[in-house]
Parts: C-alpha cells; structure tokens; sequence
C-alpha cells in the first residue's frame, strides 16, 4: 500500500454550541449516530467489507487504504450484484441476502446478516459502489453523498469480470471530535491486524 501520513490536532471545546432544551434529532443525525456503533474506524470498514467479500465467495480480494484522505477501497471477485440488488444495498437498513428468517441455516455459517455494513459507510463517508452480477454483461454503479444517494444506473466503469468494487473515503468528515482521536498509525496497524486474522 502507499500511504500518506496527514493529520491536525485539536483540542477546542464544543461545549459552547450545546443548547439545554430537548429536540427530536433528525433521520439523518440518527443514521449518524447508529453508524458509530458498528463501524467506528477505517479498520472496521474494510473487515466488514472483507467479510461481504468472503460471503460472496470471492477468491481474490484488494484492499487499498489512503489514511490521509480516511479512505479505502475493496474489490473482489465474488458473485457480485445486479441492480436490483443495488437498489437495496446501502440506503435500506436490515437488507441482506444471507438469511430471510431464524430458520435459515445460513444464519450461522455466514460472516453476518443484518446488512448494515454499507448502510453505515453510506451514512458517514461518501461511497462508491461498482457490481457486475455472475452472467452479466454489464456493471451497474450506487453512489452516495453527504448519507444520500446521488446516483444509480449503469457505469462507463465496467468491471472485466463478475465481482464487487466498493470505495469509501471521508470518513467522520461531519464528526470532528471522532476525527480528533484518530490516530493514523493505529489504524494502519488495526488494518494489518484484522487482516493478518483472515490469512491466519
């Protein structure tokens, strides 16, 4: 991997722009927040991506990590998805293909199933998503923005073979406190860990 080393630290308080009253946070602001809990590092991303890739019986997986820019990228070779999967994938929260009720056995034997992983990188860094499904012709593309989807349809960026390519980048741009306590040599070393676990 090349990577670049860039960061800032500060320490100013935020406290100032709290307010006392109680207000309904918005969708958005919850889909935030709800991201956090599953995936809080750059780390995290990319093993729940790797894990997608695994469950798609991919042979060949790439990852791409660029610290400076809290951005990754993972491409496989698995079964890959058509546009109706895209439809669904990042922006509908619980769907997945692995398991439709408690007595499906691939509820156990896969890597997970509650489909949230993309829905959590959509809602905090702007993803790009590339599929060509088994049999296809064609790759299709999803592509989200500041927790929106901006676009969906098919792409000049055809992949030579069935598979998945998935870029994040900008993580936590809209949670500066988050961004304070990142440490890029962490999570480079997180990364290798996580990594060196699957190989293991």
């Amino acid at each position: 991997w090349k990577v670049v080393l860039v960061w800032t630290l500060s320490r100013r308080s935020t406290w100032g722009s709290c307010t006392m009253s109680l207000k309904r946070l918005s969708d958005s602001i919850v889909a935030q927040l709800r991201s956090t809990y599953t995936i809080t590092s750059l780390a995290q991303g990319i093993e729940e991506l790797v894990l997608n890739s695994i469950d798609a019986q991919a042979t060949c997986i790439s990852i791409s990590v660029d610290v400076s820019k809290y951005s990754f990228e993972v491409k496989d070779n698995g079964h890959g998805m058509d546009m109706d999967d895209l439809k669904l994938i990042g922006n509908v929260w619980h769907s997945t293909s692995k398991c439709m009720d408690e007595q499906n056995p691939t509820c156990t034997t896969t890597n997970g199933f509650r489909g949230e992983a993309l829905a959590c990188l959509a809602s905090i860094a702007n993803v790009n998503i590339v599929s060509r499904a088994k049999g296809s012709g064609s790759s299709c593309e999803k592509i989200f923005r500041d927790g929106k989807m901006i676009r969906l349809g098919s792409t000049i960026h055809n992949l030579h073979s069935c598979g998945t390519m998935i870029s994040a980048s900008d993580m936590f741009a809209r949670m500066p406190v988050r961004r304070q306590s990142f440490s890029a040599k962490r999570e480079l070393d997180d990364v290798t860990t996580r990594m060196e676990s699957f190989i293991l």
